[in-house]
């Protein structure tokens, strides 16, 4: 709930996660801050076991953030204000999970076979968000990657697998029955639930038979709960069938699937076809899980029907595929003999400590003091509105305007993209646009509103309205107040007004986990930039 534009799945209630907050007077944020907290705390106190209160009181620690691929970045925000009320002022880095996930991964596979140039896609599920991002090696020494493909993801976590298993719960003994028990049995309720976090869904890997798979059961603990047999409830026990269970990972797995197969044509259509996935994050320890997508992926067979039925929420493929795509045998050749790229098997790899890979890979970069990747995808569009001189082959007649200072025709509305969707950002080099102010009064501080846009093709002029497919990202105080005075140029118009001209440029950063903005006149930045995210 720090990200609320993250469109939830269906069988997850926003208003009842709302509801868990509400008698706490509590934020998402608030909640966050509240865990990050204890966590500082476990820390220091565990810090000052090893290593003594003087050395720690002493030492420069620094924390890294590690944050959802998916999130916006107003949510990332969120989570930089959560770790500053926590405490956690000395953090010097956000990177986003499966980039983390990526640099303690790959860095493991050096010493098994890795080569500059290979293609992994990284899948990186844990209990709340999906995330994936397709890198390729640049370098072994010192290890650099950059991503091919933007990266993309999902709410279909661990955790969506337990709401799951509520529902299927509430629909066996009733609503009503089902919220008395909550009510007046919880400890009834959280040892069923327990059980099903801790052994069901962890271990879950039925057989390939369908008989068989009908025939297993499992035994969920349920003390205090009187007999039903049409509940399913014996001897204190609820019982479930591997395939009820199957049923309750379906669509989470489906969403996962559908995942990977975006990626991986993707990265074969900018010519770099992937040669595996690699798994990390708790959700990839399922056995299940992994069955599924080496069925899918390095077997090249079709799921059978008790694994997968057809996709409720399925990303849209690219259209120049054909419509077939998805029934391909994976091992089909060409009338050369060669498998064509988009058709060539995934080798489905599980890393040593997937579990906490991405906390790992975080550790690394804090290490490191270095972005390892060199280049990243750009998201989505990131851009501002500003005016432009008047070119009638260019703008449109409305946006057409007088300026009384400059004593030129200017076009207003104008959109400035610094970088588009699906273009490649150079780590660590900031993306220039040229900035002009004009101003009767010196050293004036500026306020500018950025945007973003998640279309494939961004407008050119801003155009207020519901159906404008332009969001406003943030706002940006710029304090023109430090940059020298031999810096602006002053004028004259014709009416004698004085007044003064700043030509510099804005920078802006896309890092990992956030984004950056500076002010810069002749190549030196000036102070900072303030972004205050909406």
């Amino acid at each position: 709930m720090l990200d609320p534009s993250q469109e939830l799945p269906d069988w997850v209630s926003r208003p009842k996660l709302e509801q868990l907050l509400t008698p706490h007077s509590k934020t998402a944020t608030d909640a966050a801050a509240d865990f990050l907290i204890v966590v500082h705390e476990t820390i220091q106190s565990e810090l000052i076991k090893r290593f003594g209160e003087t050395f720690v009181n002493q030492a420069s620690i620094a924390y890294v953030l590690t944050v959802p691929a998916v999130w916006s970045d107003a949510a990332k925000q969120a989570t930089v204000d959560a770790a500053n009320k926590a405490g956690l002022r000395e953090c010097s880095y956000m990177i986003s999970e499966p980039e983390a996930a990526a640099v303690y991964a790959l860095s493991t596979m050096k010493a098994t076979g890795l080569t500059v140039g290979d293609v992994y896609i990284v899948l990186d599920a844990g209990g709340g968000t999906v995330d994936l991002i397709t890198y390729q090696v640049d370098s072994l020494q010192p290890l650099r990657f950059k991503e091919v493909v933007p990266g993309s993801g999902h709410l279909c976590g661990s955790a969506v697998l337990n709401m799951r298993f509520e529902l299927l719960v509430r629909n066996r003994l009733g609503a009503e029955r089902f919220q008395q028990l909550q009510q007046l049995k919880p400890k009834t309720w959280a040892v069923a639930h327990d059980f099903f976090e801790n052994y069901v869904k962890r271990n879950f890997m039925p057989s390939n038979d369908v008989n068989a798979m009908d025939e297993d059961e499992f035994m969920v603990p349920f003390p205090g709960v009187a007999e039903d047999d049409a509940a399913g409830i014996d001897s204190g026990f609820l019982l479930l069938t591997s395939a009820e269970v199957a049923a309750i990972f379906r669509p989470v797995l489906e969403q996962i699937i559908t995942l990977v197969e975006h990626q991986r044509v993707e990265a074969a259509k900018a010519n770099a076809p992937a040669k595996g996935v690699i798994m990390v994050g708790g959700f990839c320890q399922s056995p299940y899980l992994y069955s599924c997508l080496k069925q899918r992926f390095a077997d090249g067979v079709e799921l059978p029907p008790q694994y997968l039925e057809t996709p409720q929420k399925a990303i849209t493929f690219p259209s120049d595929l054909p419509p077939s795509y998805d029934q391909v045998v994976l091992y089909s050749r060409d009338a050369t003999g060669r498998r064509p790229a988009l058709n060539l098997p995934l080798a489905i790899l599980q890393p040593e400590n997937a579990w906490t890979a991405v906390v790992r890979g975080a550790v690394l970069r804090g290490l490191e003091n270095k972005d390892i990747v060199s280049s990243r995808k750009a998201r989505r569009h990131y851009g501002t509105v500003m005016t432009q001189h008047w070119d009638p082959l260019v703008h449109e007649e409305r946006d057409k305007y007088w300026d009384d200072l400059t004593e030129t025709w200017r076009a207003n509305n104008q959109f400035v993209w610094f970088v588009k969707k699906g273009e490649t950002m150079e780590s660590g080099k900031a993306v220039l646009k040229d900035v002009c102010s004009d101003n009767e009064i010196r050293g004036i501080a500026r306020t500018s509103k950025l945007y973003f846009c998640d279309a494939d093709i961004a407008p050119t002029v801003y155009r207020a309205g519901p159906s404008q497919p332009v969001k406003r990202l943030c706002t940006v105080k710029i304090g023109n107040d430090q940059i020298p005075i031999e810096h602006y140029r002053t004028k004259r118009n014709s009416s004698g007004t004085v007044y003064y001209t700043l030509r510099g440029q804005l920078g802006f950063h896309v890092e990992s986990g956030r984004l950056k903005f500076d002010v810069r006149v002749h190549d030196v930045v000036y102070g900072e930039v303030f972004a205050k995210f909406e």
